[in-house]
């Protein structure tokens, strides 16, 4: 049967993860099919990664959009580049003692 690349991929993702279960628990009748049940613990935690990776996704489109905009303005623009002459001037210091 014929899939689609991405649809074939997680069907070989999961053959492979199947076969290194059942090689794990030393099951090597072919009938056996294993049946990964989710529980709440995996389903919490999966949760949790998705809702920071949003986060930060959303903090740095802010904060990019900002420095973008920033920019984009005269008298902002002087400010922050006077401001990245501080900081790099302060790195510069620290770093020469």
């Amino acid at each position: 049967m014929k899939l689609k690349p991405t649809l074939q991929y997680k069907v070989q993702q999961d053959k492979n993860r199947h076969d290194r279960i059942k090689k794990q628990y030393g099951l090597d009748d072919k009938k056996v099919v294993v049946v990964e049940q989710s529980n709440m613990a995996k389903f919490c935690i999966r949760l949790v990664i998705r809702l920071f990776r949003v986060t930060i996704g959303v903090v740095i489109f802010l904060l990019s959009a900002i420095g973008f905009i920033s920019l984009l303005y005269p008298a902002t623009r002087t400010a922050l580049l006077s401001e990245w002459a501080s900081v790099l001037h302060q790195i510069l210091e620290f770093l020469h003692g």
